[in-house]
């Protein structure tokens, strides 16, 4: 079995060189840019960039504008998109529900009739049953 030894002056040369960076487990970085003006502080909205990561996305994925005015018409065009949407939606719900409940009428119709008919042949079989016993006497 390989043994391994540990250099003690190389491992303090790591651990205390200045071009380590941040520690690893900083915070993350605050959402908001900050700018100074004389007294004020000035908080910039920054939007989710979808540019700035590498990853895979969904059919639904939109990329708004980093321009604000442009990106609450792209806002509102999708809003609007989504309730003509769901509007739509309601109407086939609704149509669907109505030929689902004329099926069921009309299948209740239909099995009305059939139970008539079995009531009439019952009635009938059971009156020639009813005669040839009493003719038989």
């Amino acid at each position: 079995m390989p043994t391994f030894t540990v250099d003690e002056n190389k491992v303090w040369e790591i651990n205390n060189r200045e071009d380590k960076g941040p520690p690893p487990h900083s915070p993350p970085p605050n959402p908001h840019s900050f700018q100074f003006s004389s007294d004020v502080l000035i908080v910039e909205d920054t939007h989710y960039n979808p540019n700035g990561e590498i990853r895979t996305r969904g059919v639904g994925h939109y990329t708004f504008s980093a321009d604000e005015a442009a990106r609450q018409e792209q806002m509102t065009a999708l809003n609007a998109a989504r309730d003509e949407t769901e509007m739509q939606r309601e109407t086939a719900r609704k149509a669907a529900e109505a030929r689902r409940a004329k099926i069921e009428e009309r299948r209740q119709e239909i099995m009305g009739r059939k139970r008539k008919r079995e009531a009439e042949k019952f009635l009938s079989e059971l009156g020639l049953e009813l005669g040839g016993e009493n003719g038989g006497d």
